[in-house]
């Protein structure tokens, strides 16, 4: 079976590079295969990068006493260029809590919206309520920054197998 390579520059030079309807559906097949082998591929890749990184980023998010719904907001989403990984942790109106506890705060008061409502937190196990209060700040934690710097390495070295595996399977062969 002539390869596209050989139709184009059978056509450039005037010769007949169409094949037999036996051998463009075989053609199509063995393409369909590969094609079906690559997304196959890309999900096992995916999933490999939510378990490296992800794992790690589950591991430091522990280590720092971070709550469920914290752990459960990192996304990691194909994008054109690989993964994109953000954490999507926000509050109730939106606040971008992710971004504060990956970058910090600084200290400052924190009052209730409601001039009539007060505010409620959970420390150490018990509930407090206040009008206001003055916060520290949130210290930098560098969760997503770390899972990512050292969850990499593992990703890589997980991933190059695969592809040894994958190109393996189509009989190709690297140098």
């Amino acid at each position: 079976m002539p390869s596209i390579e050989e139709c184009i520059k059978a056509k450039a030079v005037g010769e007949d590079a169409t094949i037999s309807p036996e051998k463009a559906a075989k053609a199509a097949k063995e393409y369909r295969d590969q094609v079906g082998k690559v997304q196959d591929q890309y999900g096992l890749t995916r999933a490999e990068a939510e378990r490296t990184i992800g794992e790690r980023f589950l591991e430091l998010a522990d280590s720092h006493g971070r709550s469920n719904r914290y752990k459960q907001s990192l996304k990691i989403t194909p994008n054109q260029f690989g993964f994109k990984i953000v954490l999507d942790y926000q509050g109730d109106k939106g606040e971008p809590l992710g971004i504060w506890f990956e970058k910090s705060t600084i200290a400052h008061f924190v009052r209730s919206r409601d001039p009539e409502g007060y505010l409620s937190w959970i420390e150490n196990g018990h509930r407090f309520f206040s009008k206001e209060n003055f916060v520290e700040g949130i210290k930098k934690m560098n969760i997503v920054h770390d899972s990512i710097e050292s969850g990499i390495p593992l990703f890589k070295a997980k991933l190059k197998k695969q592809v040894e595996a994958f190109m393996e399977s189509l009989n190709v062969r690297s140098n």
